[in-house]
């Protein structure tokens, strides 16, 4: 509801240098720009939102059917505009994504949508549910199904670490199969997800000194 906000005008009167200064900045900006849908259209425009498909802290992942691709399928992450709403988090889970780009075993950011009430990250929808989910609907794995997840996992780190990207909160619920079609070729395939609490590192830092055995709840809120 309301008048949509710009993306490009929240972004140079919200964060500014809050999160990183000079070049670090402008990637933000060059990142949240290249995903930002214009303006003026507001996301039921262009997909019908759906069923919940699950529910966060600070955010809800709805189903939603794209209007002019054939029905196209994605999932839509909902973050509300409420009193716990910390745009930096959004802008720094876009920007992780955004740098993570096209690897074939993480979550793909397609599109942001934002409004008065919320932005809206469209994403790929992974039917095929969580590893924690197939490993207890198939009893045990095989040794080829195990050295295949080991596989797609590692080749997602890599491809992250390579990039300056420490995803902070990998486990069994944050990763997703593609299908759950066993005719499906990406039956198989699992892709990181959730990058919430992802930290971009600067040029130059380690990312082992910026690694810490804590919950998302403690990295977002404090503690210890």
């Amino acid at each position: 509801g309301g008048q949509l906000q710009s993306p490009g005008a929240s972004f140079d009167t919200d964060f500014g240098s809050s999160l990183f200064s000079g070049a670090w900045e402008k990637k933000q900006q060059e990142v949240w720009k290249r995903f930002a849908a214009p303006t003026h259209i507001p996301i039921q425009e262009d997909y019908v939102i759906q069923k919940t498909l699950g529910k966060g802290q600070c955010s809800v992942v709805k189903k939603g059917v794209e209007r002019r691709a054939r029905g196209k399928e994605f999932a839509i992450k909902i973050v509300r505009k409420d009193e716990a709403f910390e745009r930096k988090e959004v802008v720094a889970e876009v920007l992780a994504m955004g740098i993570v780009d096209q690897h074939p075993n993480c979550m793909h950011l397609h599109r942001i949508y934002e409004d008065l009430d919320a932005v809206y990250l469209i994403v790929d929808l992974l039917s095929g549910g969580e590893l924690l989910d197939r490993v207890i609907a198939q009893g045990k794995f095989s040794e080829r199904d195990a050295a295949m997840l080991a596989q797609d996992v590692l080749l997602a780190l890599e491809h992250m670490h390579s990039r300056g990207i420490v995803h902070r909160d990998i486990k069994p619920e944050n990763l997703l199969y593609a299908s759950n079609d066993k005719s499906d070729p990406q039956y198989s395939r699992v892709k990181i997800a959730d990058f919430g609490i992802a930290r971009v590192l600067p040029e130059g830092e380690d990312a082992h000194r910026h690694v810490h055995h804590r919950t998302p709840q403690e990295h977002r809120g404090g503690g210890s």
